[in-house]
């Protein structure tokens, strides 16, 4: 299911870090190296709402260099889900961006930051660019913006995910009566499968009964299109006996 990210502006961390920021400007302490690590607790909040983690100075390996924005964001596979860039209100955040860019800085997802202003890259576009230092709805738009953004790849495969689940009785009644078909006609299935019953016995069970073979196989039957599209494992149905008989039933 898509992300959503609960954080309003009235919210425990919204208020902490307008507080925070406003305790820096008043003891003078403008430049990035006070004001980022405001926004970094925040960041920090927003990302253990929706399941990321949320590493500083991450290790971003490039083409043919490597980088170290101010932050980045991963899921529990370790994947990166974005990048966040800090600069304070002396700097353009203009500069800022198209300087990033420049050095090869993917634009799948990423957030520059300063006091006063956010601006966010998703799929290669600008989609937000406004005032946030005395607007914390603005502030709040952005995190959600940025929070609960899915990949065009994860949104269609969540939806596949979606329509299978419904299919699933109907798909695997159709393999049943397949299975059952085959029992009945087809010899070498048959043979096969009493060579598939003889290994799941001395590998699983020596009681596994035929009703729960058949729930296996229709169960692999099932999963492994997908699973071999999707991930392009090679050999990945050929790593244990259990797997190379059932290859031999489809």
């Amino acid at each position: 299911m898509p992300k959503t990210l609960r954080i309003g502006k009235t919210s425990k961390a919204v208020k902490e870090y307008y507080t925070g920021i406003r305790e820096q400007y008043d003891a003078g302490q403008k430049h990035e190296g006070a004001v980022s690590p405001v926004f970094a607790d925040l960041l920090e909040y927003c990302a253990g709402k929706v399941g990321w983690r949320f590493t500083q100075q991450y290790l971003l390996k490039l083409q043919n260099r490597t980088q170290r924005p101010d932050g980045a964001f991963t899921n529990e596979f370790s994947i990166l889900e974005g990048i966040w860039e800090a600069k304070d209100d002396d700097d353009t955040l203009e500069n800022e961006v198209n300087d990033k860019f420049d050095a090869g800085y993917p634009r799948f997802n990423i957030i520059f930051w300063q006091p006063k202003r956010i601006i966010i890259y998703q799929n290669g576009r600008k989609v937000f660019d406004e005032e946030i230092a005395e607007n914390r709805g603005s502030l709040v738009q952005a995190l959600k913006v940025f929070f609960e953004f899915e990949p065009p790849h994860i949104e269609q495969w969540e939806k596949a995910i979606e329509e299978f689940s419904v299919r699933l009785p109907e798909l695997s009644a159709g393999l049943k009566e397949k299975v059952d078909q085959a029992h009945r006609v087809n010899d070498n299935f048959k043979r096969e499968f009493a060579i598939f019953r003889k290994v799941c016995r001395e590998s699983i069970n020596p009681n596994i009964s035929d009703d729960a073979i058949e729930e296996m196989l229709i169960q692999h039957m099932l999963t492994r299109t997908i699973l071999s599209k999707v991930f392009n494992i090679p050999g990945f149905f050929d790593r244990n006996a259990i797997a190379k008989q059932l290859e031999t039933l489809r």
